[in-house]
């Protein structure tokens, strides 16, 4: 029986995250939700059975909310009963737990949403699948677990809709580092990497710096045919141009001084694979010229050949410049950028996204709670701090800054006394017009002001532009009328606070 490679694994994860997103996104009814994710876990991950349960936050009980393939009786059925006892133990427990039996595999994982254990995903794999490292399930797990867990825990604190989704994408670089989010800018961003991963086409990823280019990178690659082969990085501005045209298409033996033997470039290592082509617009006009014959005939030579080699690889590029004022500039050839910019994805800021926030921070107490032997919570009013602040740069700011909160934190509590943001900004985020801000909501601006106060002045222009009509402001927003409706609430905008002509 041929077996699931681990690569291939991942590309199937992240089609069933991406399938997740819409499923949860598509609907306000939780319950519909969570037995949709069921099924479609269940068909692109081959599952006998999946059980999800919770913790009622009014009485502290644990109930089960759904389960898939325990048949009609199901809460008379025997495996049914042993399934709802492991959920409570996770539950309780707080940790993972995998166990097998003569003909499955069962996995069950916390949901655990700002540190707080809320309930427990459970999945039972087939025999067959236990040669997968049962690590890197139990990852995949907490993702899931982590997407329903916000969306239960969302529902049950605002009694509204579910939020737009949640992926993570874990990238084949072994970092294992992901996406996070339930924004709409962010889902535009998965939507493109679910439609472009599966083709050839080249790929521009466009964004400021801390972002997330390499995570989308790493996404394209997973989600494509060539997800077997390499993924090759090279960070242009690292090198001088000499040693970059050595790193991209490699020498002869004496070529030059010290080449004592033929040595192949990033673009053969990464042939049948994928080359990503970091910072992009610090590549120097010589190599540019370079650069775009091999776009145009997927040909070149070596440094010191003169014998054109041929290789089959994709190329994504990366870029935190405006390519188009360079062009106009004459500091880079027009005619690459139209071979690299066949598909551009924008990058949202991280301001652009301040609902996200609670997501990531959650996500970096995980794992940075792990590797200083911590258990960190931040309080509601931290959180609330933290969504305040512009980042400028974007979520590695806030990444850094919170193991910075970790590693000095002297108590297991951080509250909004112990954070102290930067109260001098650099200019690099907001001086700026950058292709990022057209995947966001909010405009850049010359001037920062608090987020909230921002958001909220844009809810009331939206108000007062759709003449009061809930609906038609919450369309011109991008944001569901329930989000439209939660804003109105969270920011006391009174019918006062709008004008109307």
């Amino acid at each position: 029986m041929k077996m699931t490679s681990t690569s291939n694994r991942q590309a199937i994860q992240f089609r069933a995250l991406s399938q997740l997103s819409k499923i949860i996104g598509g609907t306000t009814n939780s319950d519909r939700a969570v037995l949709e994710s069921f099924n479609a876990l269940s068909e692109l991950l081959q599952l006998k059975r999946v059980m999800f349960g919770t913790r009622r936050p009014e009485t502290g009980q644990i109930e089960i909310i759904a389960a898939l393939g325990f048949g009609d009786s199901a809460k008379k059925n025997e495996l049914y009963q042993l399934g709802s006892t492991l959920i409570e133990t996770v539950i309780r427990s707080g940790y993972p737990e995998a166990n097998s039996t003569e003909s499955s595999r069962i996995i069950c994982v916390p949901v655990r949403v700002r540190s707080r254990t809320i309930g427990s995903l459970l999945i039972e794999q087939d025999k067959k699948m236990e040669h997968l490292p049962v690590e890197e399930e139990v990852n995949f797990l907490r993702i899931v677990a982590s997407l329903l867990g916000q969306a239960v825990e969302l529902q049950n604190r605002i009694g509204r809709s579910l939020p737009t989704g949640r992926t993570d994408i874990k990238g084949e670089s072994g970092n294992g580092k992901t996406l996070v989010g339930t924004s709409l800018p962010l889902r535009k961003v998965l939507e493109a990497i679910e439609r472009v991963g599966p083709g050839d086409a080249t790929v521009l990823i466009r964004g400021e710096s801390g972002t997330g280019k390499e995570l989308v990178a790493h996404a394209i690659h997973a989600a494509s045919a060539r997800h077997q082969a390499s993924l090759v990085k090279v960070v242009c501005a690292s090198l001088p141009e000499s040693l970059l045209e050595d790193a991209l298409f490699g020498h002869e033996r004496g070529a030059f001084t010290g080449a004592g033997e033929r040595k192949n470039g990033y673009l053969e290592e990464a042939a049948g694979g994928t080359v990503f082509l970091d910072e992009i617009g610090d590549v120097p006009f010589t190599t540019q010229i370079k650069l775009l014959r091999f776009l145009q005939e997927k040909t070149f030579e070596r440094l010191g050949g003169t014998r054109p080699i041929q290789v089959n690889v994709r190329v994504i590029a990366a870029t935190n410049h405006n390519l188009e004022e360079l062009v106009r500039g004459g500091r880079f050839r027009e005619d690459l950028f139209y071979r690299l910019n066949v598909v551009p994805i924008y990058l949202p800021l991280l301001r652009s996204r301040p609902d996200d926030i609670p997501l990531l921070v959650d996500y970096f107490v995980k794992v940075l709670s792990q590797s200083y032997h911590k258990e960190i919570v931040f309080s509601d009013d931290a959180i609330h701090k933290l969504q305040e602040y512009s980042w400028p740069g974007n979520v590695r700011e806030l990444e850094n800054f919170i193991e910075r909160l970790i590693v000095l934190a002297p108590d297991a509590l951080i509250t909004a006394q112990d954070i102290v943001l930067p109260t001098i900004h650099t200019g690099l985020a907001t001086s700026r017009s950058t292709e990022a801000d057209r995947a966001g909501l909010i405009e850049p601006a010359t001037t920062v002001k608090p987020l909230k106060d921002a958001e909220r002045e844009q809810v009331i222009q939206a108000l007062e532009e759709a003449g009061g009509i809930q609906q038609r402001a919450a369309r011109a927003l991008g944001i569901t009328p329930r989000q439209l409706a939660y804003r109105i609430k969270k920011y006391d905008i009174a019918r006062r606070s709008v004008s109307f002509e």
